[in-house]
């Protein structure tokens, strides 16, 4: 998020040494990614075994009780280790359609958990407040779960260096729908150029590996879902979700 009075970094521009390996860093991000859905099924393989396998032990009447404690933290740790690579797997898969019934409070605690330890690095505070009654909305998982996850790196980057880091994301109801706001302690957009944001290839930052890309894709995909990407002083970015009676809509 840029700063009152920050400029607009301008697009990739291919004569620019930087911009080139910012492209090429990218580029071989997306190679890593055609690799995570094989390398995930042996790893949830693996994991599977490992708990079965501890499971089975902490039966046997012979264990101690401080062994059967840490045969318990090894199925602990396996099923937050498959549920971090289900994530994962569920973002990285081939761009297609993959309408589901949807838990948004569950939806962004799998986001969350793949952020978890870069916003622990980072001393970033996490709030959250989601309101009650919340009903599941059909919506397609997969590219909702990346536009939350852009949203989310993009209030990161805006805290970075600053104190009192802070990240909120705030769920509710609205009269047609629902609202997932991204909030941050960054110091917001400004105004003269805030609808600059989301166009493609825009930034505001003059370091990193990203292409100005993620919050002109997150706008698609509320778009996608009958609703809008928008930025607000005091709420942050705010994306609406238009509700649906019918999952075959979003086809």
């Amino acid at each position: 998020m840029a700063r009152k009075g920050q400029r607009i970094v301008e697009g990739i521009r291919l004569e620019s040494e930087s911009d080139v390996a910012r492209l090429l860093q990218v580029h071989r991000y997306a190679q890593v990614g055609r690799c995570v859905n094989g390398v995930t099924h042996d790893i949830n393989n693996l994991l599977g075994a490992a708990m079965a396998y501890a499971e089975l032990a902490s039966f046997d009447p012979a264990v101690s009780p401080e062994t059967a404690r840490m045969l318990g933290q090894i199925v602990e740790g396996a099923t937050k280790c498959s549920e971090l690579v289900k994530s994962l797997t569920s973002i990285a898969r081939r761009d297609r359609a993959d309408i589901n019934l949807v838990s948004l409070e569950k939806l962004l605690d799998e986001v969350l958990l793949l952020l978890d330890y870069e916003f622990k690095m980072a001393q970033i505070t996490f709030e959250r407040r989601v309101a009650s009654g919340l009903e599941p909305l059909p919506v397609d998982l997969p590219r909702l779960k990346i536009a939350l996850l852009y949203l989310l790196l993009n209030a990161q980057q805006a805290v970075r260096g600053k104190e009192g880091r802070i990240v909120r994301v705030s769920i509710g109801n609205t009269a047609d729908g629902v609202c997932i706001e991204v909030w941050d302690s960054g110091g917001g957009l400004d105004p003269e150029i805030a609808d600059s944001a989301f166009e493609p290839l825009t930034s505001f930052w003059g370091e990193g590996d990203h292409l100005g890309m993620g919050l002109y894709m997150a706008r698609q995909v509320a778009e996608m879902h009958g609703g809008q990407l928008q930025f607000d002083a005091d709420r942050g970015f705010c994306l609406s979700i238009k509700r649906r009676h019918d999952m075959n809509d979003l086809v």
